[in-house]
């Protein structure tokens, strides 16, 4: 799903390593992030948005992966383009979907489904709303520099929707990056929109620097990222200056797969059952 303001999926993510970082045992030990070992300080608030992408820790508490992050939980033109020459390829534009999962279900899964656009026999349950995170702690950006950040993210979607357009499906194309030829459309006409999602990173990290008043970055952690291909995709696919993170892609992918999969295989046993009556 491609999700819009851009820095709203940045902001997302952060507010969700942060709630698992509150967590007993902290969520140590994951893809995402890993505990720190206990120095006897006293426990430090947790950081903003801004410290965040400067330093990747909450200090005394937890380190985070975050260019990680950056190239895999918040990239889903890099995750289409890891997979589109495996198997075709379908980005939902969230500008303007009412219900993602009945857009879901009927446009993609094909399954029955009202003229509305309503699963059948659905149509009246409204989904309960789900993952909700309170912010942690301000973001530390002015509406300036997070504009800055929505340029990034932006420049680093350019990076692969400009290598995919022409072999990818967009679901409920509203947004400005597939519809507006003098906006992001318009970024494919020239590589100095475009930013890997390894210059993508060092440029958040950067902007969040100068926001929090932090002068020397805290190196990210040390912790290879070139780990075991699970699954054989290829790693050519990825252009220079990629962080090659198919672990992360896999984790994100395979349970969507498996809902979706049993989602469709149930309805259209629950509608073929239907109708032999």
């Amino acid at each position: 799903m491609y999700r819009t303001p851009r820095s709203s999926h940045l902001i997302s993510a952060w507010k969700q390593q942060i709630a698992m970082a509150r967590r007993k045992g902290g969520g140590g030990g994951h893809v995402w992030r890993r505990m720190l070992e206990k120095t006897g300080k006293k426990k430090q608030p947790a950081p903003s948005l801004a410290e965040w992408l400067c330093t990747s820790q909450w200090q005394g508490r937890m380190e985070f992966f975050v260019q990680r992050i950056v190239a895999a939980q918040i990239n889903p033109m890099g995750v289409a383009r890891a997979f589109s020459n495996h198997m075709n390829v379908i980005v939902g534009d969230m500008s303007q979907m009412d219900d993602i999962s009945n857009t879901i279900a009927c446009q993609v899964l094909q399954v029955p489904c009202t003229k509305e656009g309503k699963i059948v026999g659905l149509a009246e349950k409204q989904p309960k709303v789900l993952n909700q995170r309170d912010n942690p702690v301000e973001i530390g950006f002015s509406p300036d520099e997070i504009n800055e950040v929505e340029d990034v993210l932006r420049e680093m979607d350019c990076y692969y929707y400009c290598d995919l357009r022409g072999n990818l499906t967009i679901l409920d194309a509203h947004d400005s990056m597939f519809t507006n030829k003098e906006g992001w459309n318009d970024c494919c006409t020239s590589k100095q929109s475009w930013l890997s999602p390894g210059h993508a990173y060092k440029r958040l990290q950067s902007i969040g620097c100068r926001a929090s008043g932090i002068e020397q970055p805290i190196a990210e952690p040390s912790k290879p990222i070139h780990e075991p291909n699970l699954v054989g995709i290829n790693t050519t696919m990825f252009h220079e200056g990629d962080v090659p993170v198919h672990n992360a892609y896999l984790i994100m992918a395979f349970p969507v797969f498996a809902i979706l999969f049993l989602l469709r295989w149930g309805l259209v046993t629950k509608g073929s059952k239907r109708s032999r009556r």
